[in-house]
């Protein structure tokens, strides 16, 4: 397929509509809020940073879906294949949480109902901080990451639907190099020399119903290069681009469109927790993915659902960059299914 590069300017046109679709390797389009033709409770903001290493990972959402708040923070033991999750939401928040307009500077500073988050960006760096009271029934959540810029590339998109006024903004940052520490009751975790995260930051007015296929993996080579991918499909109008990129050392390198290939097992039901499959269509990559820990939540309430779909474990294969087939040998990520009403 061929791909349009992004020009910088501003998201939308004075009609609510996108100027352009695309991607670009950085985020040039600048996101006015207050342009957007829908209705405010349509629009959809979050900031989603994941952090870890091969043996424990930290996730952590801030997330204004206009008629609903979400606060989130996850803990993941893939030593033990156990996760636990906490989740408060609020009412029609219509964007009073103020999330930054650009994922490059502006910070977050939010206390709600014993969540409060602390996300400083300090130009490449970012500073996590977070606590939870009764994470675990009498045992509070509390620490603070450090991640540090190794790759200087984005994947940034403009991806529009064709419902008329409906767009989605996304830019996400791989490759981080993550160190820190959290303390669960009387239980401390660090993150030691070799963990990483990424940031999923979304802005946009979405449309009622769809179905998003993601992965990502940020992790490092035997040498200590910097190595990860973004992937995904499923939702919007993708012919101007997918999202679809390769990150290795300090380079980007774009990639088009994938298919995840997601075993089924009885009554035709997807089997995460087998080993996938992830191609693009030009014949460039081929991961083989062998999950170790399946997260699974559904939200359900009659006209709003969410039914989240994330496995963790090790990505292995082949990607051919410069006219180069290199091998990539097993990398940590994720994989994740998602359908909504939302």
């Amino acid at each position: 397929m061929k791909e349009k590069l992004l020009t910088p300017s501003y998201l939308l046109s004075s009609d609510g509509e996108v100027s352009e679709a695309g991607y670009h390797f950085l985020p040039v389009k600048t996101y006015e809020r207050e342009v957007i033709a829908a209705s405010r409770l349509r629009i959809k903001e979050w900031d989603y940073y994941y952090v870890g290493n091969r043996d424990i990972g930290f996730a952590f959402t801030v997330d204004d879906n206009g008629y609903m708040s979400l606060f989130s923070a996850s803990f993941f033991d893939f030593k033990e294949s156990f996760y636990r999750e906490r989740s408060t939401m609020g009412a029609f928040p219509l964007g009073r949480l103020s999330l930054p307009p650009s994922p490059e500077k502006g910070d977050i500073h939010l206390a709600k109902s014993g969540f409060a988050f602390d996300f400083v960006i300090d130009g490449t760096a970012r500073h996590l901080k977070a606590k939870v009271r009764n994470f675990f029934p009498g045992q509070d959540l509390e620490g603070s990451i450090d991640l540090v810029e190794e790759n200087p590339n984005w994947m940034c998109i403009v991806t529009p639907f064709t419902k008329k006024g409906h767009f989605y903004y996304n830019c996400k940052k791989n490759c981080f190099k993550a160190t820190g520490h959290f303390k669960i009751g009387v239980k401390e975790y660090d993150l030691g020399e070799h963990a990483h995260g990424v940031l999923d930051w979304g802005r946009g007015v979405w449309t009622y119903k769809n179905t998003w296929y993601w992965s990502s993996a940020s992790d490092e080579l035997p040498d200590g290069t910097p190595v990860g991918f973004n992937l995904g499909y499923g939702f919007g109008d993708t012919s101007a681009a997918s999202e679809n990129m390769f990150f290795l050392g300090k380079k980007a390198y774009k990639l088009g469109r994938v298919s995840f290939e997601i075993p089924t097992g009885a009554g035709g039901r997807d089997d995460f927790l087998r080993e996938w499959k992830i191609v693009d269509e030009e014949g460039r990559l081929e991961l083989s993915f062998k999950p170790s820990l399946y997260r699974h939540n559904d939200a359900n309430a009659l006209l709003i659902r969410s039914n989240q779909n994330q496995v963790f474990g090790l990505f292995e294969g082949t990607i051919e960059i410069e006219g180069h087939r290199l091998a990539i040998p097993p990398i940590f990520g994720f994989a994740e299914k998602v359908m909504n009403r939302w």
